[in-house]
C-alpha cells in the first residue's frame, strides 16, 4: 500500500493532473497524518477533482486539518455554473478523527460549497478498518446541497 513516503511520489505528480476527476486511496493505512499533509498541498492543483475517497488511511486531525485547508481550491473550482447542479464527494469514513477534525472538515466543506451546489461530504469517527459498521455506529455529514 502507499505509505506516507509514496505520498510524497503522489504529490509530485498531481499537480501535472489538472485533469483529475477521481482519486481513490482506500486501504491504505499508511498514509497517515504526515502522508495527508503532503497529498493536501498537491491537491490544491486538482481543480477538477469530483471524488477523494481517502476510507481508512490512517487519517487523525492534523490531516482533517491539512484537508480542510487544501478544500477551498481543489473540487469543481472555477468551472462552476451556479444553474448546473455540480456532484462531489469526500469519502473519508473510517479515519480516526474527533470531533475537532469532524468539524473542521465539516465547516471547510460547506465554506467551499458556497456559490453553487455541491454533494458528498461523508466522515466517521469510527476508526476500526476491520468493524462492520451499522447505521447507529456511525457519525457521519450526509450529503448536503448548496444553493448560491
Amino acid at each position: 500500500g502507499v505509505t506516507s513516503l509514496g505520498c510524497k511520489a503522489l504529490s509530485d505528480a498531481l499537480p501535472k493532473c489538472n485533469e483529475l476527476q477521481f482519486l481513490s486511496l482506500n486501504g491504505n493505512e499508511n498514509i497517515k497524518d504526515t502522508g495527508c499533509k503532503v497529498l493536501a498541498l498537491a491537491l490544491t492543483y486538482c481543480t477538477k477533482l469530483r471524488v477523494l475517497e481517502m476510507l481508512c488511511c490512517g487519517l487523525g486531525d492534523e490531516g482533517a486539518k491539512a484537508l480542510a485547508k487544501s478544500l477551498p481550491s481543489c473540487f469543481l473550482q472555477g468551472e462552476c455554473d451556479p444553474d448546473e447542479r455540480k456532484e462531489a464527494l469526500l469519502d473519508l469514513r473510517l479515519n480516526a478523527f474527533s470531533n475537532t477534525g469532524v468539524g473542521r472538515l465539516h465547516r471547510a466543506w460547506h465554506q467551499r460549497g458556497k456559490g453553487f451546489k455541491v454533494t458528498g461530504l461523508v466522515i466517521s469517527i469510527e476508526s476500526d478498518c476491520a468493524t462492520r459498521l451499522h447505521g447507529d455506529e456511525v457519525r457521519s455529514i450526509r450529503p448536503t446541497t448548496f444553493s448560491p
